[in-house]
């Protein structure tokens, strides 16, 4: 390297030295930029994972509730007293 482009040994070992000092700090800032953009990532996964179980929830709760409300009215049942029928009166039987 000396010979190739007449370079004094002192200035090589400065660079060496400079290299030396600052590779770490960048190869952990990439490291770092790495980390930021993967965990970027799985956030973003996880909130579109959110999403999807919050619309089977609600999908869920609707079901459920549709099933409620019609086993509700399959239960109940008017019929008609026969003393009471002759007043105009109804009776709910459960």
């Amino acid at each position: 390297m000396l010979r190739n482009f007449r370079c004094d040994t002192i200035q090589i070992r400065q660079w060496k030295r400079q290299l030396l000092d600052v590779a770490s700090e960048l190869l952990t800032r990439g490291k770092q930029i790495r980390d930021k953009e993967e965990r970027q990532v799985k956030e973003a996964e996880l909130f579109q994972q959110i999403g999807r179980l919050w619309m089977v929830l609600v999908w869920l709760k609707n079901i459920v509730s549709a099933t409620l409300i019609s086993v509700n009215y399959a239960s109940y049942s008017i019929t008609a007293n026969p003393i009471s029928a002759s007043a105009g009166h109804l009776h709910c039987c459960v």
